[in-house]
């Protein structure tokens, strides 16, 4: 396994990176991608021969300890083209809301996301070598 981090300019979010290795290829990448404030989500990449085939993306609780929403996408491939995309939401108090999102049905999406979802992980897949890539998905553009 090999991880590093990268930071947005002007404190604006930053991310962490890990890279689980098997067969000396990279075969599941995660992504934590913490904006500023509160904001944020994690990826779970799964690649097959350096091929993206699945990404799981859940986003960070938000809402009040009371109603705490949760929010999942996962984004099915096939040969470099999204095949299902779905979608799973739960919200409740923050200390039961994982387990209603265990519970929560899959509804089928729009894959019209899932292009972006294929460029942050190819550019993962290249390891702390596409740093600055890296910063150009994830970072806040400054106004022109």
């Amino acid at each position: 396994m090999s991880e590093f981090r990268m930071a947005c300019p002007a404190h604006e979010g930053s991310a962490e990176i890990r890279l689980h290795q098997k067969n000396n290829a990279v075969s599941i990448a995660e992504l934590k991608d913490i904006a500023a404030g509160d904001a944020g989500s994690t990826y779970h990449f799964y690649y097959d021969n350096g091929q993206l085939i699945f990404a799981l993306n859940d986003a960070m609780p938000f809402g009040e300890p009371t109603a705490t929403r949760l929010l999942q996408r996962r984004y099915y491939y096939h040969q470099g083209s999204p095949i299902l995309c779905t979608r799973k939401s739960a919200e409740g108090p923050s200390d039961k809301v994982e387990s209603l999102l265990q519970k929560a049905p899959n509804e089928p999406v729009d894959c019209s996301f899932a292009p972006k979802v294929q460029r942050l992980a190819s550019v993962v897949l290249k390891g702390a070598a596409a740093t600055d890539e890296l910063k150009k998905l994830l970072c806040p553009r400054p106004p022109h």
